[in-house]
């Protein structure tokens, strides 16, 4: 990693530093000239394997037009497959550094989800028409290659109400303090026959 490397613009200063967002990633800085944080912005350890400092002040200034103003980053950005958080309820929640630890579990989480059921494209957050013993809280549906996953976090747990109806579960997917239940369906004529009669 190249730490404390400097690019020198005629308004700013963008710094490389190694301080971690998250577990694989790296921070870059937007000073002004002045010293006033302009900004930051994560960037991929793979993006930052660059074979020399030219490739990365090539990189950077290619990436000019953010440093006009402070980005904010989103939960959808981090998770390896980025555009498919983007309609989530989850994935529209603005990142902040002081939940780095309980956040980069959730992003290990999610990224493990992808794989665990190869899915493919988030389809939306319908719930149940009728009141049930287990809480429907957080819900998320997703296309997988054979079918379709269909997830409800409520905050707490309920294990027992869960399996009632078919739910098993799962590592969490939406907050340390809410427990991620998961259910299969193998299309989504069976899943919305399950949201009409539950």
């Amino acid at each position: 990693m190249l730490d404390g490397h400097t690019v020198v613009f005629d308004d700013f200063v963008v710094c490389l530093k190694n301080l971690p967002l998250l577990d694989f990633a790296a921070t870059v800085l937007f000073v002004s000239c002045s010293g006033q944080l302009i900004g930051w912005k994560p960037y991929w350890t793979k993006w930052l394997n660059l074979p020399n400092v030219i490739s990365l002040n090539s990189m950077i200034r290619k990436n000019h037009s953010m440093l006009k103003h402070k980005e904010k980053f989103f939960y959808r950005d981090l998770p390896n497959n980025k555009s498919l958080y983007e309609g989530t309820y989850w994935g529209n929640f603005e990142y902040d550094p002081e939940k780095k630890a309980e956040l980069d579990i959730i992003i290990k989480n999610r990224n493990s989800f992808e794989i665990d059921f190869n899915i493919t494209k988030y389809i939306g957050n319908e719930r149940p028409k009728k009141d049930t013993v287990l809480k429907f809280d957080h819900c998320e549906l997703y296309k997988c290659e054979d079918g379709f996953i269909y997830i409800t976090s409520p905050y707490g747990s309920n294990d027992k109400a869960a399996e009632e109806i078919g739910f098993e579960k799962y590592i969490s997917l939406y907050a340390p303090n809410a427990t991620t239940y998961l259910r299969k369906f193998a299309s989504k004529y069976e899943f919305n026959k399950f949201i009409k009669s539950t």
